[in-house]
């Protein structure tokens, strides 16, 4: 598990630097209060889709490689409040990351890049990515 901004900067520069060992990296920013998924080695360049996520694409290939969730601790409230269900989805104190996806379309009021959302979702299945949560 990575616990900080430097671990991530870290397992980040080895896997550009080794790119055959790159394992897709979830990573929790507390400080920042986001949560940041890439799963590709790739330099990539950001793209804000929506008030709360931004989707990385692949200087080279063009691909969606990644996200960033914005707010996230105000998503988890948001997910406790309007769908207390959700709980199991967890597994083990984890879930997996294209649910978090789908929760914060479902939490959206606002018109959404179905598409986008939709190639997000697979990306992260196509992983299997998982983060911790805690619900605190």
């Amino acid at each position: 598990m990575i616990a900080n901004d430097s671990d991530f900067s870290k397992r980040t520069q080895d896997a550009l630097d080794n790119p055959g060992d790159f394992e897709p990296v979830v990573f929790h920013n507390q400080d920042g209060d986001c949560l940041e998924f890439v799963a590709s080695p790739d330099s990539y360049r950001a793209e804000r889709i929506d008030d709360r996520v931004t989707v990385f694409y692949s200087h080279d290939s063009g691909k969606m490689i990644g996200a960033q969730i914005k707010r996230f601790k105000e998503l988890k409230r948001e997910i406790l409040d309007r769908f207390p269900g959700f709980a199991l989805e967890l597994h083990d104190g984890r879930v997996e990351l294209h649910m978090l996806f789908r929760a914060s379309i479902w939490s959206s009021g606002a018109k959404i890049p179905k598409l986008v959302y939709r190639n997000l979702i697979e990306v992260a299945k196509s992983t299997d990515a998982t983060t911790e949560i805690q619900f605190a």
